[in-house]
């Protein structure tokens, strides 16, 4: 204890004086050692500065004298003899590009082509920017119904939350007001964008907000227009994804498809009846592949005793195994507006248009579904080219070429057609290779199965506006359309025939090849007539010649003069 050990430091000096040390030592005795050392100091100097005067200034240091040196004489040096620039080195040859690479860049010059030919060809990729008449936002208590929308002209509706344009810009849907208790809801087209090369190197797809749409379905002044009365929700096409995309990409693009179309169908749950008079469904290219996946799920929400759905520009003949990485690649799988047997079929890579289209048909029998196609449709050859190529998948014929194209839509038809609710309208001749009709004007009221150049007195009656036209009121009237002549399946399924100018038997009622055969055998016999009466003409002239050549070759005209004199001597007259 302390007490012990300064009793003991008292009677032992060198006891003592290991007991400061150990107390030294200790750290709460060396903190008040330093702190009172600490005082003590302070104290001091403050008392010595307070006695000390200031001190005198210190004299000027002596200058110093340094020594002078001798100067140091350098040897002069040769001059430093540069040498000449080198040559600049021989720039490498370039390199041949190995056969791989010569086929890469084959196939790029031929994506871009293909590119090219979809942006020109595609209507709704060519409208220009938004005309903003009028707008409306959801949030903060609107709802944008269709009580607070322009009554004569179409709105622009911001739905907000998770919608969004490839770019990021905001989304909207349009809606043109119409009759109450008819609906028609239609997707916009406007190609694809699945990868960096098609989205940012060469765009290939829509990407904003573009202007009303004014023709076809959508000309409301129109006298044909058969939906010109209607209520119209425009689904607008902005992302590239087919209207089912939900990723975002590394490269800085946002697709959300899926988000975009479900805002607009849900605005058009809560603003019309479930009940209606008409209801059709409709899209042109990649709004028909939305049509045919979103189809189930609008039906189940909106019932009409004639519903139908026009599916314009597009069948399901992309090469094998594109539908399924399309899918994959938005990554649309868990989102699809499908039954779960198939979206786990798309998971699982195997899903493809073919299939979805059949449960719309099987599932909806009472649905008229309409497909309107050109015979060798180039849009939908250059994208299954262009799919082919990117996708590097093994496509076993060659969808670029029209022959082979039409063929395999008459094989998809020929299937098709064993739905009864399903009709087609072909088109031919001088517009084969048209994309998209219900939205122009030209081809929507002007065109026929055999073109746009086809004169007669039922053109009108054989429009697309007038087919549909039977179709939304009177399906049970509907029939299919094609014009060309009538070829069994044995003759237009060989690989010879390299024409599209014909019709396939299998599929065709029984009145419109009776109708077929009658134009045929009348066009026939026009063609017949000029023909006969040409030949006609030429074997009358040909046996006056060969008569003439005959009667000079075996008669001497000498002879022929002597007969005639005798003649003329019996003659009594001078």
């Amino acid at each position: 204890s302390g007490a012990a050990q300064t009793r003991v430091a008292a009677r032992n000096p060198c006891a003592r004086r290991r007991c400061i040390a150990r107390t030294a030592r200790s750290p709460a005795t060396m903190a008040r050692f330093a702190a009172a050392a600490a005082a003590v100091g302070c104290a001091l100097a403050g008392s010595a500065l307070a006695q000390t005067p200031a001190p005198a200034p210190a004299p000027a240091p002596a200058p110093v004298m340094l020594p002078t040196l001798a100067p140091v004489v350098l040897p002069t040096l040769p001059p430093l003899v540069l040498p000449t620039a080198m040559p600049p080195a021989p720039s490498p040859a370039p390199a041949t590009p190995s056969a791989n690479e010569t086929q890469v860049l084959e196939e790029r010059k031929g994506i871009e082509g293909d590119i090219t030919d979809v942006r020109k060809s595609e209507p709704d990729m060519n409208l220009g920017k938004s005309q903003r008449k009028s707008t409306c936002t959801i949030g903060l208590g609107q709802t944008c119904g269709k009580d607070v929308l322009h009554l004569t002209e179409p709105s622009l509706v911001y739905p907000g939350g998770n919608t969004g344009c490839l770019e990021g810009a905001p989304y909207a849907f349009r809606v043109y007001p119409g009759d109450p208790d008819k609906l028609y809801i239609h997707f916009q087209g406007g190609g694809a964008c699945w990868d960096e090369a098609t989205t940012m190197t060469n765009r290939a797809c829509k990407d904003g907000l573009s202007a009303h749409p004014s023709e076809g379905v959508f000309n409301r002044q129109h006298p044909d227009n058969p939906l010109k009365n209607y209520t119209m929700v425009h689904v607008v096409y902005c992302s590239g994804d087919m209207h089912l995309g939900n990723t975002m990409r590394p490269y800085g693009a946002v697709q959300k498809g899926y988000h975009n179309s479900l805002a607009a169908i849900d605005w058009a749950k809560q603003n019309m009846p479930a009940n209606l008079t008409n209801f059709v469904i409709g899209g042109c290219s990649a709004g028909s592949i939305a049509a045919q996946i979103w189809a189930g799920t609008l039906l189940d929400a909106f019932h009409a005793p004639n519903a139908t759905v026009v599916l314009d520009s597009y069948l399901p003949i992309f090469p094998a195994g594109a539908d399924a990485r399309l899918f994959v690649n938005f990554e649309s799988c868990g989102t699809l507006p499908l039954p779960e047997n198939l979206k786990m079929d798309c998971t699982n890579g195997t899903l493809n248009m073919t299939r979805i289209l059949q449960h719309d048909l099987v599932g909806y029998p009472n649905v008229t579904f309409a497909i309107i196609n050109s015979k060798a449709d180039k849009m939908q050859r250059s994208f299954s080219d262009m799919l082919s190529k990117s996708l590097d998948l093994d496509d076993e014929g060659n969808n670029s070429d029209a022959a082979y194209y039409y063929r395999e839509v008459n094989q998809l038809s020929e299937f098709l057609h064993s739905f009864p609710n399903l009709f087609t309208y072909f088109v031919g001749g001088d517009c084969a290779e048209c994309h998209c009709y219900v939205v122009r004007d030209d081809r929507f009221y002007n065109a026929t199965p055999h073109g746009l150049a086809a004169n007669g007195t039922n053109r009108t009656s054989r429009t697309p506006a007038a087919w549909l036209r039977r179709l939304v009121e009177s399906p049970d009237l509907g029939e299919s359309a094609c014009d060309g002549q009538v070829l069994p399946k044995v003759k237009w399924q060989s690989e010879k025939s390299t024409s599209v100018d014909y019709c396939p038997e299998p599929y065709m009622s029984e009145k419109d090849i009776k109708a077929f055969e009658q134009a045929e055998a009348a066009r026939q016999k026009a063609e017949y007539v000029p023909f006969a009466f040409g030949v006609g003409t030429a074997c009358i002239v040909l046996m006056v010649l060969a008569a003439t050549w005959y009667y000079c070759r075996f008669h001497d005209p000498k002879d022929m003069c002597e007969a005639l004199h005798d003649e003329d001597s019996d003659d009594e007259s001078p």
